[in-house]
């Protein structure tokens, strides 16, 4: 049963859902007798000092090992690209249900789920607590959760994510609810800086300190003292200024150009970017110690064709930004378009679209020919991917290795024609979804089971790359 909370504006902000009262208890290993109550939504187990179930004494635990997330049909655990992997009931996992007192084996430790033997009502969320974002899908409902750990700390936060999802959204959405949201909150472009004054842009000057100089300037570190600095596309700061920044987030002090005296300053940092940084780094273009020191805590914020479900919400509430004097309203046939259509742009370009359908608009009512949205960028249907529905925990499939296989090519396809001599006919869905298996066994292959990694070499999101896994039945490897 769930029970749902309305705002004052008829939105639905979050509901209360119903489910077996449990707790988790370390019965083994260097953490034996700590136990955690599930009472959220989502919890994660790891030696990180915002995970929920903190196994700080094992050492064959990853930072962030694992995640249990609430749903429907019951507790379902994922591994997060741990070193070692998780068992369940001994039984190697990657993504499953937790049957009722399954035992888990992390690192060292093994940890049981115990029942109390009654029911309680878990919150689930469709806002962050600053009110700023929303959303339905698990994807913006973990951020959330997430936000909602990070608010108690200062460590840095790297929000990665594709142009559009809403990253400056996020971050400011992180300082909202933290202790410092009394503060600034201070946004640098960092790609849209001139390279001959980013550092006095970033550092400030003293007057005289360079041809120009007319006046002292307070650069951002200084503007931010006290609140949050954001620094959006951060991949883009020349590898010259990197060390320097570095610098700044050690010792937390700066001296403005034409001073010598050093200056403390205190903010949190948030980065974003749409690039990979570890690849980066690894490449020498990115400082690696400045990537550890940035990406704490990184969050993958999903785009918008992955949160179709968000959209309905997401309308309502750009549509009341963008015209708080009037009431707009969406057919049915303008919305099914909207949740069937890519956004490669993300939430700008629904952003966009709706604004600009407004300013043409003789009426209140939008239809789908006011959006003027191109036909060649629907998805077909709208539908998310198929949700496991094991009842128990089951080991990954091992998939067959077929060395005679190659995906199709141009010329592999003309050599199918002509299709009417195919008896029985040739199936394309069976071509295409080979294709695809081959194609991401390759690539977690080529990773070791990295699963970000294989995400980014076939140009997906992590969250879709999961999904075929599991409707694949391929699970990473045990990393030792």
């Amino acid at each position: 049963m769930q029970k749902n909370t309305i705002d004052a504006l008829g939105g639905l902000t979050s509901t209360r859902r119903s489910t077996e009262d449990t707790s988790l208890i370390v019965v083994d290993g260097p953490e034996e007798g700590k136990r955690l109550h599930l009472d959220k939504e989502l919890i994660r187990i790891g030696r990180a000092e915002w995970c929920d179930l903190i196994l700080t004494a094992d050492p064959w635990v990853s930072n962030v090992h694992c995640e249990i997330w609430l749903e429907e049909e019951g507790l379902r655990i994922r591994d997060l690209v741990s070193r070692n992997g998780i068992r369940v009931n001994g039984l190697q996992v990657f993504d499953a249900f937790l049957p009722p007192g399954a035992k888990l084996e992390i690192g060292q430790s093994t940890i049981e789920l115990r029942s109390h033997n009654q029911k309680r009502e878990i919150e689930v969320h469709y806002a962050d607590e600053s009110g700023t974002l929303i959303g339905r899908s698990q994807g913006m409902r973990k951020i959330f959760s997430m936000l909602s750990r990070l608010k108690k700390s200062d460590i840095s936060v790297s929000l990665q994510g594709e142009t559009g999802t809403g990253k400056t959204s996020v971050a400011r959405a992180l300082h909202l609810q933290s202790e410092r949201k009394d503060g600034p909150f201070v946004v640098v472009n960092c790609g849209a800086l001139p390279a001959n004054l980013i550092e006095a842009a970033l550092f400030g000057h003293e007057k005289g300190a360079f041809t120009g100089a007319d006046r002292r300037h307070l650069g951002f570190f200084q503007q931010a003292n006290g609140g949050t600095l954001f620094f959006d596309e951060v991949a883009e700061l020349p590898l010259s200024l990197q060390p320097k920044l570095l610098d700044v987030l050690e010792r937390r002090v700066i001296r403005r150009l034409g001073d010598d005296k050093e200056i403390p300053v205190d903010f949190r940092l948030i980065t974003a970017t749409h690039r990979d940084l570890r690849k980066l780094s690894k490449e020498g273009s990115f400082r690696e110690d400045l990537f550890f020191r940035i990406s704490v805590v990184e969050l993958e914020i999903p785009p918008l064709r992955d949160r179709r479900e968000d959209i309905p919400l997401l309308t309502e509430g750009l549509l009341k930004e963008t015209a708080q004097e009037n009431t707009y309203t969406l057919t049915k046939g303008a919305m099914d378009r909207l949740q069937s259509f890519i956004w490669p742009g993300n939430v700008r370009q629904l952003r966009n679209t709706l604004e600009g359908a407004v300013a043409l608009l003789d009426g209140k009512t939008i239809d789908v020919e006011d959006l003027n949205l191109p036909e060649n960028g629907s998805t077909g249907d709208t539908d998310t991917a198929p949700p496991i529905r094991r009842t128990s925990p089951s080991p990954p499939k091992t998939q067959p290795t077929d060395n005679t296989f190659h995906a199709p090519s141009i010329e592999h396809a003309k050599s199918l024609l002509p299709l009417k001599d195919h008896e029985p006919p040739l199936q394309l869905k069976e071509v295409l979804k080979e294709t695809e298996r081959f194609l991401i066994m390759k690539a977690m292959e080529e990773t070791d089971g990295h699963a970000p990694e294989a995400a980014r070499l076939l140009g997906l999101s992590e969250s879709w790359l999961y999904s075929r896994l599991r409707l694949y039945g391929m699970g990473r490897k045990n990393k030792k």
